[in-house]
């Protein structure tokens, strides 16, 4: 059976799990509420736009050379948890307060760092990333303020 495997990082979009990390920014600046950081928002991560996974998975599967192969999927750049709280803080107009707490735990306290190399996906199948991490959030942010309307309304 021809297979691929996939490692993604921080995906995000429109009808994500509304717990994760960005819908809760998210939510949270659309309400001025404060945004609680551990670790002072120190750890960091790859946040991907689903539209760039996709991109991922169609040239998995139009392109021979993937089969038996493990990628990473992202966009190759490394933003800290509380640079991405402030950018969405900046994408929605909040006021809302970026709080930052101390770790939750004692191996919490060193930043972990999460992000992956996206140059064998670039190299093998052609990937790059068509939308940058401003335009998906501006997106996914769209998408929330629509859907917490409905949800006023009910």
């Amino acid at each position: 059976l021809p297979t691929v495997i996939f490692r993604s990082w921080k995906l995000f979009g429109q009808y994500d799990v509304p717990t994760t990390a960005i819908p809760t920014f998210i939510r949270a600046c659309l309400k001025n509420e404060p945004i609680k950081l551990y670790n002072s928002g120190r750890d960091t991560t790859d946040p991907t736009y689903i539209e760039n996974y996709c991109i991922a998975v169609e040239l998995a599967l139009t392109k021979d050379e993937a089969v038996g192969e493990v990628f990473n999927i992202g966009t190759g750049n490394e933003i800290s948890i509380r640079q991405l709280a402030e950018l969405i803080r900046r994408l929605t107009s909040s006021e809302s307060e970026i709080i930052l707490l101390p770790p939750r735990t004692e191996t919490e306290k060193d930043p972990m760092r999460s992000y992956p190399s996206i140059d064998k996906i670039k190299k093998r199948l052609g990937y790059n990333p068509k939308i940058s991490l401003e335009q998906g959030l501006k997106r996914t942010i769209q998408y929330y303020k629509q859907l917490m309307e409905v949800e006023r309304i009910k």
